[in-house]
């Protein structure tokens, strides 16, 4: 519902969201790629970045094949609302775990869920893309979403099992 009322008033030219786009679209096109932020949670903050330009990109596409007609697309709508349910859900692991005194456990989750919502953005990012082009054009727009998401997965499998062993130890859900 709020991704489709997003929607309407960027087509309607009531939010930026074409210059938004124009611009990812812009950075990826250019050969230059940003570096990465660094330190501890580096990968994490770029992944975040990521992914909110790869939200740009996918709904400035779909606002610009569909325009007004975007209410009638609920297919569309329903995954570029995953991306955003996704994006904020990144966001708020990144800003709690900036913010946790506590590393360990919360490190593992947050970098688990991270890793596990950049497969879940590629895949609506992906259906949304497929359908507001095809042939060349799709397969540029799938390209500019490669270099987006550009993603090096984490040993997920590890990292769930000291999240288990933290949670056996505790005695309960402690996190």
């Amino acid at each position: 519902m709020i991704t489709g009322m997003l929607l309407k008033r960027a087509a309607a030219g009531h939010l930026p969201l074409y210059d938004a786009a124009r611009k990812v679209v812009d950075e990826v096109m250019s050969s230059s790629i940003p570096s990465e932020p660094s330190g501890p949670l580096g990968a994490e903050l770029a992944a975040l970045a990521q992914a909110k330009k790869a939200l740009l990109f996918t709904a400035g596409s779909a606002v610009q094949k569909f325009g007004d007609r975007m209410k009638d697309e609920q297919e569309v709508l329903m995954h570029l609302s995953n991306m955003v349910s996704e994006v904020y859900a990144m966001d708020t692991a990144v800003q709690r775990l900036i913010k946790s005194t506590v590393r360990d456990p919360h490190t593992d989750v947050a970098k688990t869920f991270i890793n596990d919502a950049m497969s879940r953005l590629d895949f609506s990012a992906r259906q949304v893309l497929a359908a507001v082009a095809e042939g060349d054009t799709l397969r540029t727009q799938l390209a500019a979403l490669r270099r987006l998401l550009r993603w090096v997965p984490v040993n997920t499998v590890r990292a769930r099992q000291r999240i288990a062993d933290f949670l056996v130890d505790s005695n309960g859900y402690s996190l």
